[in-house]
C-alpha cells in the first residue's frame, strides 16, 4: 500500500512511482491531526503569499517522526504551494481541509470501491490501425492485468487474450493501480469486444466495444471520419450534459474519435476528482478512442495524473516529452501540443528548444507527398490559444507570444485547423496568419483557421470579457456550453459545428479545397 511516510521519502529522493507493500502500519497516520490545523488556517490566515502559506503548512510537516521524513514533507509543501501560487486558486475556496491534507499527502484517497474490480475503463490509439491500448483501475494490484477480447458480444466467445503491466503514482495521496494493456495485430476497422481484469479474481461485468482504427492508406483519405473537439470539461454535473451529448453522437455511429484539448478533470491536486472524472467519461472512453493534451489544470506534481492516467503515442510519434505528441487516424494528422511548461511561459516553443524542433519534424514528415496523400488534414488540438478575443493577459500577451514561436511553422507546413481551449466560451477566425485574415471565406485557404472550444462544462462557469472591438480574424464568438464536432469528408471538405448542450448547432463553417 502507499503512504504518506512512503510519499515524503521519494519526494526527498526524487521519484514518483513505487509499489510499497511493507508500510501499512503507517497507512493514513496523522490525517486527523492534519484536518484541523489545515482547517484552523483556513480560518484565520489573511496572508496567502507564498511564504506564509510554507511557514503555516510547516507546522503540518512538524507531526512527522523523523527528520528525514519532515525534510520530504517540506519538499511536498514546497511542489503544492508553487502549483498553487502559480495556479493562482482561491484556494480556501477551492479545497476542504480533508482535500487539502490528501493534496499534501497526509490523507488517502481511495481510487475505487472494490479493491480489484475494474473501473475507469478507456481506449486510445497509438497511431498503428493495428493496435488499441485499453487502460482502467483498481484499488490493489491484482496477478494480471488482462484484456479478454474478440469478434463477438458473448463473454464465452472472447477468445483472445493479451496481458499488460501494472503502475501507480503516489502523489496527492492516491492509492490505486492502473492497468495499460496493448492490443496488437487487429484487423483495421473492425468491431470488437472485449473485458478486462484478472481472470481467477474479476473480470469486469460490462462487455465493452471499440471499431479499431481504420487502414492508413490512400483509400482510407477518400472516407469521412467524424471527431469530437473540445477542452475545460471538468468531474462535476455542469459537464453531465457534455458527455450525454458525446453518448449521443456515439450511438448514432456519428463519433470515431474524442481530442480533448486539456483541462480534463479539474481535479486542481484532487486525486478523488480524478476517479470521479474516469468513471464519468467511461461510458463514452471506454468505445471511442480518448486522445488528450495537457493543460494548466494539470500542472499538479509535474502533470503526474496526466502522464499516468493517459497512455498517449508518445514514443511512437518520437516525441520527447508525454506532454506533447501526434498521431494518424483515417485521413487526419493529428497533433497535441503543450503551452504549459514554466506555467504558460512554455520556453521549449520557441525555435531550438525540444518541442520546436520535434515539432517541426513531425510537421515536415507529415507534409511529404505520399504521408500528405494519406492523411490530407492536419488538426492540432492543445489547450492555450494562439487566437481569442477577450480582455486580459491569455488574449493580448500569451497569445501573441504563442503565435510569434509556432505560427511560422504552421503556415509553413499548410495546417488546416487549430483547436484550442482555456477560454471557457466558443470562437472561430477566419484563415489568419500574423493577425490578418488571408481570406473572408474558407474555400482554399492558404493559413489555418483557429477555434477555440472551451466550453464542455467546467465549474468556473462561462468567460463573457470579450473585446468590445473585435479583431478583424475572428468572425464569432458565444457565451455557451457546447462541444465542437468535426467530419473530414475525403480530401476536400472538413466540417465544423459547435453544439450546445442541448444539441442545437449555433455555428458551422466548411473548410473547401478544389
Amino acid at each position: 500500500m502507499r503512504t504518506f511516510v512512503v510519499l515524503f521519502a521519494l519526494a526527498l529522493l526524487g521519484a514518483g512511482l513505487l509499489q510499497v507493500s511493507s508500510a501499512e502500519p503507517m497507512r493514513g497516520a496523522h490525517c486527523t491531526e492534519c484536518i484541523p490545523i489545515v482547517h484552523d488556517l483556513f480560518d484565520n490566515i489573511t496572508d496567502t503569499t507564498a511564504q506564509t502559506l510554507t511557514k503555516e503548512l510547516d507546522k503540518i510537516c512538524k507531526l512527522l517522526p523523523t527528520t528525514v521524513l519532515r525534510l520530504g514533507c517540506r519538499k511536498v509543501v514546497a511542489v503544492v504551494v508553487e502549483d498553487l501560487v502559480h495556479k493562482d486558486l482561491q484556494w480556501r475556496n477551492v479545497y476542504t481541509p480533508q482535500q487539502f491534507c490528501s493534496l499534501l499527502g497526509f490523507c488517502l484517497q481511495e481510487c475505487c470501491l472494490s479493491p480489484v474490480i475494474p473501473e475507469q475503463v478507456h481506449v486510445s490509439l497509438t497511431g498503428d490501425p493495428t493496435q488499441m491500448v485499453v487502460m482502467w483501475t483498481t484499488s490493489e494490484s491484482t496477478n494480471t492485468s488482462t484484456v479478454l477480447y474478440g469478434l463477438s458480444d458473448d463473454p464465452n466467445a472472447l477468445s483472445s487474450v493479451a496481458t499488460g503491466n501494472q503502475s501507480t503514482y503516489l502523489w496527492g495521496g492516491w492509492v490505486g493501480v492502473l492497468h495499460t494493456v496493448i492490443l496488437t495485430d487487429l484487423t483495421p476497422s473492425t468491431q470488437y469486444y472485449y473485458q478486462v481484469g484478472s481472470p481467477g479474481q474479476r473480470i469486469s461485468e460490462l462487455v465493452y466495444s471499440f471499431v479499431s482504427a481504420p487502414p492508413l492508406s490512400n483509400t482510407s483519405a477518400l472516407a469521412t471520419y467524424s471527431f469530437a473537439a473540445f477542452g475545460d470539461m471538468g468531474a462535476t454535473s455542469v459537464s453531465d450534459p457534455s458527455v450525454m451529448l458525446l453518448e449521443q453522437r456515439m450511438l448514432t455511429g456519428q463519433l470515431d474519435v474524442v481530442m480533448h484539448a486539456g483541462d480534463l478533470s479539474y481535479a486542481n491536486g484532487v486525486e478523488s476528482l480524478w476517479d470521479d472524472f474516469m468513471r464519468k467519461i467511461e461510458p463514452v472512453a471506454a468505445h471511442i478512442p480518448y486522445m488528450v493534451a495537457v493543460g494548466n489544470h494539470e500542472v499538479f506534481f509535474n502533470f503526474s495524473s496526466f502522464k499516468h492516467r493517459f497512455r498517449m503515442p508518445v514514443q511512437e510519434s518520437g516525441s520527447p516529452s508525454k506532454l506533447y505528441n501526434s498521431w494518424n487516424y483515417g485521413n487526419v494528422h493529428a497533433i497535441a501540443y503543450s503551452c504549459e511548461k514554466d506555467f504558460g511561459l512554455a520556453p521549449d516553443i520557441r525555435p531550438g528548444h525540444p518541442q520546436y524542433e520535434w515539432l517541426e519534424q513531425d510537421l515536415a514528415k507529415a507534409n511529404l507527398p505520399e504521408n500528405r496523400a494519406r492523411q490530407p488534414w492536419i488538426v492540432l488540438f492543445g489547450h492555450r490559444p494562439f487566437y481569442c478575443s477577450l480582455n486580459g493577459t491569455r488574449c493580448k500577451v500569451d497569445a501573441p507570444r504563442y503565435r510569434k514561436d509556432l505560427e511560422p511553422l504552421l503556415y509553413k507546413y499548410k495546417v488546416d485547423l487549430v483547436v484550442q481551449a482555456h477560454n471557457h466560451d466558443y470562437e472561430r477566425s477566419l484563415p489568419v496568419y500574423q493577425g490578418v485574415p488571408t481570406s473572408t471565406n474558407y474555400d482554399n485557404p492558404t493559413a489555418p483557421v483557429y477555434v477555440v472550444s472551451g466550453a464542455a462544462g467546467n465549474k468556473e462557469g462561462l468567460r463573457t470579457d470579450f473585446d468590445t472591438t473585435l479583431p478583424p480574424y475572428t468572425v464569432t464568438y458565444l457565451e455557451t456550453y457546447g462541444l465542437g464536432f468535426f467530419q473530414t469528408v475525403g480530401a476536400t471538405e472538413l466540417h465544423w459545428q459547435f453544439v450546445s448542450q442541448k444539441g442545437e448547432v449555433l455555428d458551422h463553417f466548411e473548410i473547401k479545397r478544389s
